[in-house]
This record gives structure tokens, sequence and C-alpha cells, in this order.
């Protein structure tokens, strides 16, 4: 009978500056650290130079590709550093493309052209989430799968 692989815990970084955290209150192998981090939102406590979550709320992203597109940019080319880095909006695509063609005059095959190229360029993966608890859900989950797989024991 094979020994069952030892579960290593899951220990996530919070930037002090994030207001409103995730708190990953419901995942027992969870344990939280504040700490002020470089780049990103959300980090693992000791791969903090490999790994990397920016949290947007669709009016913060909107805001970040058009007026404060260049700050943006800049930290996305700071995040680029890391091998895992990942951008995740607390709403879905279509819902973000709703709101910019009622309210912002901003077209969506712009901001599509701009996922691209940041992908492109930066290598950043974008995730679109219905809300904060499926953001939340998803973040949880790139770092199991960073702890499950890439991490050393």
């Amino acid at each position: 009978m094979a020994a069952k692989k030892q579960q290593k815990p899951l220990e996530i970084v919070i930037d002090t500056r994030e207001q409103l955290p995730w708190r990953f209150n419901k995942y027992d192998d969870v344990s939280i650290f504040a700490k002020k981090l470089d780049e990103g939102d959300y980090s693992i406590y000791g791969f903090e130079d490999q790994i990397a979550i920016e949290r947007k709320g669709m009016n913060d992203f909107l805001s970040s590709i058009t007026q404060g597109r260049e700050r943006f940019e800049r930290e996305i080319e700071r995040l680029s550093a890391k091998r895992f880095k990942f951008i995740i909006v607390e709403k879905t695509l279509h819902i973000v493309f709703t709101e910019t063609i009622l309210n912002r005059r901003i077209h969506p095959n712009s901001i599509i052209g701009t996922l691209a190229s940041w992908h492109m360029k930066y290598g950043v993966q974008f995730f679109f989430m219905e809300n904060a608890k499926y953001a939340e859900e998803m973040a949880y989950r790139i770092f199991k799968n960073f702890n499950e797989k890439y991490r050393e024991l």
C-alpha cells in the first residue's frame, strides 16, 4: 500500500496595503501572513519571488486600463519577473463589456486587444470571475496547485 503524500501547509501572504482582502476562511489548510509585497496583492510565503496574484475589482480594472493605464502597465511589467503571475478581476468579462458599452465609452475590442497584448508581452494570465467569492476560490486553487506541483518540500 502506497504511503499517503504529506500535505504541505498553504501559507498565503497578503499585502499589507490590501484594504478588504480575501481571507481564505473556508480552507483548513491555509495560514495567512500580512507582509508588504513589492508586486501583486497575494503570494505564497517564501515564494514571493516566484508567484503573485494581483486582485482587481471591476471599476479598478477599468480605471487601470484607461486613465491609470501607464501606471498599471508598469505594475504588470514588474510582475513579469515572476514565474507565475495572475490578475484576477472580480467580474465576468461579459459584465465588464456591458459596463464599458453602457457607461465608459470603451469598446470591448479595445479591452480584448489590451489583454492579448499584455499577455503576450508580459506573460500575465487574466481571470475574470463572477464575484469576490469565486475570485478567492480561483486564487486558492492557483496557490494550492503551485504548492502541490512546484514547491519543494
